[in-house]
């Protein structure tokens, strides 16, 4: 069965029956256990030994963590599903033409951005938060990973692997929100350690569900995981040129 149909209404689209993946829900959840791992424990701890400071990591210190887990778990589920290409929707045709992909994240962004900022206060998305005052390193290392990896990785675990399993499993719609929602609890868990009071609901669970909520949008209409990681990066750039210009 096709995943989608040009001729069907978009809603119809979204609802539609997803073609099952070749991984299970235990395929899914064994790479949620990684992500877990990789992300609160492997990267800590080699950061830790790196810098010899493993009771109070510095805002550096979390973005290398956080960066070398997602290399560690690009890498694991590229092994992994190296031969599911096609499934992964990381090749093929893309509904849309790819820029546009990417100027849908950084509207997405702005808007976002522009909300949570005139109901909370305007602040750095989480990951970057605490470097405002950091070298030209720091702010190069931030952008690495805001604009590229995280994009990249997240992408391809929660939009290529978790959003096609879970809509096949439980349905369109059912699918589509809880693939939002579980992004949204490894966010407040994983990026939310620097945050607390209302920035945690912000910037740590509601900022984080909506982008989910559109770049799961992004990989239904597209049929191509491609294109919600430049959905992704066009956020992280903006979210990225957001953080200098509060810093500034």
């Amino acid at each position: 069965m096709a995943e989608s149909s040009p001729s069907r209404p978009r809603l119809a689209q979204m609802a539609r029956p997803q073609t099952p993946p070749p991984w299970s829900l235990v395929d899914l959840f064994s790479t949620i256990l990684a992500l877990a791992v990789v992300m609160l424990v492997l990267g800590p701890a080699v950061t830790g030994i790196l810098f010899n400071n493993f009771s109070n990591p510095t805002p550096l210190m979390l973005l290398f963590s956080w960066l070398l887990g997602l290399l560690i778990i690009t890498g694991f589920v590229w092994i992994t599903r190296r031969n599911q290409g096609a499934a992964l929707r990381l090749s093929g045709e893309s509904r849309w033409p790819l820029p546009y992909a990417l100027l849908v994240g950084v509207g997405a962004a702005l808007t976002i951005d522009l909300v949570a900022g005139l109901i909370a206060g305007f602040q750095p998305t989480a990951a970057l938060t605490g470097i405002g005052q950091g070298s030209a390193g720091e702010w190069l290392l931030g952008g690495l990973f805001v604009a590229l990896m995280q994009p990249i990785a997240e992408g391809l675990i929660f939009q290529g692997v978790v959003l096609p399993r879970l809509r096949a499993s439980f349905g369109g719609w059912v699918g589509f929100g809880a693939a939002a929602v579980l992004y949204t609890v490894y966010f407040a868990v994983v990026y939310g350690v620097r945050l607390s009071g209302p920035s945690l609901l912000w910037y740590g669970m509601i900022v984080p569900l909506f982008a989910a909520l559109v770049l799961n949008t992004v990989r239904i209409y597209t049929e191509s995981t491609r294109a919600a990681i430049l959905a992704a990066i066009g956020m992280g750039l903006t979210f990225l040129l957001a953080a200098i210009a509060l810093a500034g």
